[in-house]
This record gives structure tokens, C-alpha cells and sequence, in this order.
């Protein structure tokens, strides 16, 4: 086994969001889980109870609350349904925070420097632009939207945009061809 690069310190450990997390299990499962390994183990022997947990513990919006998080009894290759029964919109959630704190950063061979920054009401204001561009477009719920770009705040903002809307986005790099683009947005549609 190779050596560690790197451990934080006991006092680091103490005070972050993983141990409250762990903490917050054992007070809701009755458990006496010590460390990140007994975490894990529980996860993935419970998958249900853990993915459950992070509902109930993570600030997630919903219409609709999970009847469970996962059929354990079901293989994976069956593809089980994910927080059966729930109804939520990323957009909402993912823009659900305000503020001047940094949302996002990018940056490319260009930006190494002084990458791109984007607030969490930057975001939330260029998100608003573009929903109001799509939707002069006609794009309604259920349509199928194709980002052509680099991993850049756009290309995220419009993915963020399509899901304020219930619209299906496929982003492809700008090195897809013409022919495999065409295949590709020809399999995507609603379910």
C-alpha cells in the first residue's frame, strides 16, 4: 500500500461537515459509527438507510417526499428507481442559496490566472437571463436542448436554465462531429 500524502489533523476532523454528518446518523439509526471507514461500510450494506439519511439531512426541496431512496432487492444492472416517488427541480435546489459567496469558478488555459467567478445571486441573475431566452424560443417542459461547449459557467448555466424549465439537456465537447451529434440527440427524449 502506498504511503498517505496526506492526513488531516484530529481538530480538522472534529469539526467537519462528514462528522457532523456521522454523528447525525448514529442519532437517527441508533449507531455507534467511529470513523469514515464505519461510514462507508454502513453505506454501502444499508444503501437504502444511508441515501434515505442524506435526503433527511441535506436541505433538499421537494414536491414530493421519497417513499424510499433504493430497492435493495434489485441488482443494479435492473436499474432500480432512485428516491422512488419523489418530485424535485434541480434548478431549485442548486440556486436555492443567495448571497455574494462564490457559487462557481472556471477556468481554462486562458483564465489559469484569474479564473472566471460567478456569486450565488450572479448565477441565480444569468440563470434568469437564460431561462427568459429559452422560453422566447418556445422551449417548453420536456424538450430537448443541446449544449455544444467547454466545461465553462455558460455551458453550466444553461444546463441549470433547461431544468428551471423540465426541459432534457445532452451536452457534447466542441471536438463531436456532426454525424455523432445527430445520432446521440436522436436517442434523447422525455420518459
Amino acid at each position: 500500500m502506498p504511503p498517505k500524502i496526506f492526513e488531516p489533523d484530529p481538530e480538522f476532523i472534529e469539526k467537519s461537515y462528514l462528522t457532523e454528518y456521522r454523528r447525525y446518523v448514529n442519532k437517527s439509526y441508533g449507531l455507534s459509527l467511529q470513523s469514515y471507514h464505519d461510514l462507508h461500510k454502513w453505506s454501502v450494506t444499508k444503501p437504502n438507510d444511508f441515501w434515505m439519511s442524506l435526503w433527511k439531512y441535506l436541505p433538499i426541496k421537494a414536491s414530493s417526499q421519497p417513499r424510499r431512496a433504493v430497492d435493495e432487492s434489485l441488482y443494479i444492472d435492473q436499474i432500480p428507481e432512485f428516491y422512488e416517488g419523489s418530485r424535485l427541480n434541480y434548478a431549485e435546489n442548486i440556486l436555492s442559496r443567495t448571497g455574494s459567496d462564490i457559487a462557481v469558478k472556471a477556468l481554462d488555459e486562458e483564465t489559469l490566472q484569474h479564473p472566471e467567478e460567478l456569486s450565488w445571486d450572479q448565477l441565480r441573475e444569468r440563470v434568469r437571463l437564460f431561462v427568459d431566452a429559452l422560453r422566447s424560443s418556445g422551449i417548453v417542459k420536456g424538450d430537448v436542448i443541446c449544449v455544444i461547449g467547454g466545461s465553462t459557467i455558460t455551458s453550466l448555466a444553461l444546463v441549470i436554465s433547461a431544468a428551471a424549465i423540465g426541459a432534457i439537456v445532452a451536452c457534447f465537447a466542441t471536438d463531436a462531429g456532426e454525424r455523432v451529434l445527430l445520432e446521440r440527440i436522436g436517442q434523447i427524449h422525455a420518459v
